[in-house]
C-alpha cells in the first residue's frame, strides 16, 4: 500500500525505509488489515487482541499479559508481580470473613476496602497503559 512521505509529499511504496525523493526516513505507522480493519503493530500483533487480553485477564489478577504479547515484557512483569500479591490477599480476605467477631469482621472489611481501591486504581492504570501501548 503506497503511503505519502511526511517531509516532502511524494508517493512511496508501502516497503520503503525512505523517500526516493527526499531520501529521508520514513516513520511506520501501524498496518492495517485488509480482512477485517483491525490495526497491527510491527511485527503483526493485533491491537484488538492485545487490549482484550489485557482487560479480560486483568480482572481476575493477571494483568500484564497484553503487555507481554505486544512485546512490552518489563512492563507485563511489572503489572503481574503487582496484581497477583495484591489478587490473593483479596481472595483471603474474602474467605476469612465468615467466622470472625464482629470487631474482626470490621478490620477484615477495611482492609478489604482499601486493597480493592488499591487494586481498581492499578487496573485503571494498566488499561491505560494497554490501550496507549497496543
Amino acid at each position: 500500500m503506497d503511503r505519502k512521505c511526511p517531509h516532502c509529499g511524494e508517493l512511496v511504496s508501502g516497503n520503503s525505509l525512505n523517500c526516493p525523493s527526499c531520501f529521508k526516513d520514513i516513520p511506520r505507522s501501524p498496518e492495517r488489515t485488509e480482512e477485517n480493519g483491525s490495526v497491527r503493530r510491527e511485527g503483526g500483533k493485533n491491537r484488538t487482541f492485545a487490549i482484550l487480553l489485557g482487560l479480560l485477564f486483568g480482572a481476575f489478577g493477571f494483568m500484564g499479559l497484553g503487555h507481554f504479547y505486544i512485546g512490552e515484557h518489563r512492563k507485563g512483569a511489572l503489572f503481574l508481580v503487582l496484581s497477583l500479591p495484591l489478587m490473593i490477599i483479596l481472595a483471603l480476605l474474602i474467605s476469612n470473613m465468615g467466622g470472625l467477631s464482629l470487631g474482626g469482621a470490621i478490620l477484615t472489611f477495611g482492609a478489604l476496602l482499601i486493597f480493592s481501591i488499591v487494586y481498581i486504581g492499578l487496573y485503571i492504570l494498566h488499561a491505560v497503559s494497554i490501550m496507549v501501548l497496543a
